[in-house]
């Protein structure tokens, strides 16, 4: 091997540890004022990362807690569509039935949700909150997360709103029959990169509780990373165009409404 050749491979190999360090720096920093903390990449993920490819990770449960699921990708989209884009569904989801309730101070969602699983499983519902870490928005203003969880008590403040007939399309003996989560939670993040792209990353750990095993949910979550980033993604490059005036407005990560396209 001459000269010739080592010199403009050992230029790319260093091209790529600076590169790689840029995800893995924002990471750090992340890390820092995170609610919901992701192990690092290893070293071949982040060389992964940057060049363009995709990231999956099982995510280890805890003592009583199930296995979860995580994302990662390197995007030229910006942190504010990328945002709009996972925030954004306009209730896709055909088989659940949603109920959202008021905000009680800093939740960006706070929804009741109803899936409608094929017999013979019975339906789950839960309640969660989804709440900004604007924390990490002044620490680190170009990175946004927000992450979610069940709410306290949440299955009886929801049965409270099924018996009054608050909730259209949930009765209360469907109510009952229902399985409530036991666990329902995750947290997407967008992080500015040195070079001008963002980091977009989702993770989430569920458990259906009932008669189906936590590592069921765990492998069929990790099977469908990929379709919910192509999801985002296509909702994100067409964000210009819809998120208008007239469109309800959407909260960023520094807990303020983000500016209408023009």
């Amino acid at each position: 091997m001459g000269r010739d050749t080592v010199l403009p491979m050992l230029l790319l190999l260093l091209l790529l540890s600076l590169a790689s360090a840029s995800v893995r720096e924002a990471l750090e920093l992340h890390a820092q004022h995170t609610v919901l903390p992701i192990p690092m990449p290893s070293d071949a993920q982040l060389a992964e990362l940057e060049s363009g490819g995709v990231v999956k990770v099982r995510l280890p449960g805890s003592p009583g807690a199930p296995d979860g699921a995580m994302i990662l990708a390197v995007s030229e989209l910006s942190r504010e569509a990328l945002w709009l884009g996972s925030a954004d569904s306009h209730g896709e989801e055909d088989r659940v039935t949603a109920h959202h309730l008021p905000l009680r101070g800093p939740e960006m969602f706070r929804w009741y949700g109803l899936v409608d699983l094929p017999r013979p499983f019975a339906d789950r519902h839960f309640l969660i909150r989804t709440v900004i870490n604007t924390a990490l928005s002044a620490a680190q203003p170009g990175m946004w997360e927000r992450a979610w969880n069940l709410e306290p008590s949440g299955q009886q403040t929801m049965r409270e709103l099924v018996v009054s007939g608050t909730v259209a399309g949930v009765t209360p003996e469907r109510f009952d029959a229902s399985v409530y989560t036991p666990t329902n939670r995750g947290a997407w993040l967008m992080l500015d990169l040195d070079d001008g792209r963002t980091l977009f990353g989702y993770h989430a750990a569920t458990s259906l509780g009932g008669d189906i095993p936590d590592a069921i949910v765990a492998r069929y979550a990790f099977w469908g990373l990929d379709e919910i980033a192509r999801t985002v993604f296509s909702r994100a490059r067409a964000i210009t165009s819809h998120y208008r005036a007239g469109h309800a407005p959407v909260r960023g990560g520094a807990g303020e409404p983000v500016p209408f396209y023009p």
